[in-house]
């Protein structure tokens, strides 16, 4: 049976949500983050960074502070909250997440396959006049009440006005030679993603290692080694929804040792209870707050959202509201990246 028949299959017959019996078809459920899908142009984020000599010394200093050996969790929790819904520490939410997700089954896409997903954002920056510009295939009919535009170079594309949230859907090629030969630092596959994660060691300070050379720091804005610790380990679960389980485990548990990380019940903007893994970015008390939002059930990456650091600035807040322009108060959601749905299929623009 080949993996496009068997995810159709597992689709179909979705089990009750019982670890036990979701773990057969937990690959299929992912509800799972950014995939290489996130907000696309975002690349490896809004916020890639950049450090330079002295930030690659004191990440050095930061890789041989993680610990080496336990391997996580001995037993895999029922769900990432308690029966009295509260969230542990960060650092426990993501060793059990590990546990929980490490003997998944794993899935064996084939070069040729496409990775379906049914994506969700949102940005409080998009206004009436700007938001999320999706192109259209030959052929495929917009969104019912979207307006149809010519773009040159580009062709037909509809404009989602406004900050969201916005549903679209998007076929990516699963070996995808365009990706793999780009030249930018963090141009990658999702093939690149899962053998790199199927390749990982056990070892954490190795996997950090590795994870900070996949996605390195950029010239683009500063970050501290931790942050650029945080970014990376999390776009690592984030940028493609076809996970190897074990290397995710790794990851996990990587993440675990990273000092300011806060864990947090969150209903994401499409309404979904998630359990945060949020990490202030630096810049003193108006920074923003990047989470990585995981599925308490599953363990599963389900997206990522940042929490704005300050009020927006606008003249007339009030007819802002009215005429749907920019606006957000300190506190808010002022973006987020999701995976409501996603699956291998046979070719481009085949639905599951």
């Amino acid at each position: 049976m080949d993996e496009t028949t068997f995810v159709r299959e597992l689709r179909a017959d979705a089990p009750l949500p019982d670890r036990a019996r979701l773990a057969p078809g937990r690959q299929k459920l992912l509800d799972s983050a950014a995939s290489g899908g996130r907000i696309r142009g975002l690349r490896s984020d809004w916020r890639t960074a950049a450090v330079g000599a002295v930030v690659a010394i004191t990440a050095a200093a930061l890789t041989a502070t993680l610990l080496v050996g336990d391997g996580g969790r001995d037993e895999a929790p029922a769900t990432l909250l308690s029966g009295a819904g509260e969230v542990g520490s960060a650092k426990d939410v993501l060793l059990d997440a590990a546990a929980m997700v490490e003997d998944d089954p794993v899935p064996s896409p084939g070069p040729k396959q496409w990775i379906y997903t049914r994506e969700s954002s949102y940005n409080a920056s998009f206004g009436k006049n700007s938001g999320l510009m999706v192109t259209l295939s030959p052929g495929e009919k917009p969104p019912p009440g979207a307006s149809v535009k010519n773009v040159p170079g580009i062709g037909k594309a509809v404009m989602q006005a406004g900050p969201g949230p916005h549903e679209r859907e998007e076929w990516i090629p699963f070996g995808n030679p365009a990706a793999e030969k780009g030249k930018n630092d963090d141009d990658h596959s999702a093939r690149q993603i899962f053998d790199f994660l199927a390749a990982l060691p056990d070892d954490r300070s190795e996997v950090l290692d590795k994870v900070l050379r996949f996605y390195p720091a950029d010239s683009a804005a500063p970050e501290t080694p931790e942050e650029h610790a945080f970014r990376a380990l999390g776009l690592m679960f984030t940028e493609q929804p076809i996970v190897h389980p074990k290397g995710l485990a790794k990851v996990y548990r990587a993440m675990a040792e990273i000092p300011g990380m806060e864990a947090s019940r969150v209903t994401d903007v499409a309404g979904r209870e998630t359990v945060a893994i949020g990490r202030k970015d630096s810049g003193g008390p108006d920074a923003d707050i990047r989470m990585y939002l995981l599925d308490p059930v599953t363990g599963l990456p389900v997206g990522r959202q940042w929490l704005a650091g300050k009020d927006s600035r606008t003249a007339d807040q009030a007819k802002a509201v009215r005429e749907r322009d920019a606006v957000w108060n300190k506190g808010d959601v002022f973006m987020a990246d999701l995976v409501l749905d996603s699956a291998l299929v046979a070719k481009d623009h085949e639905r599951p």
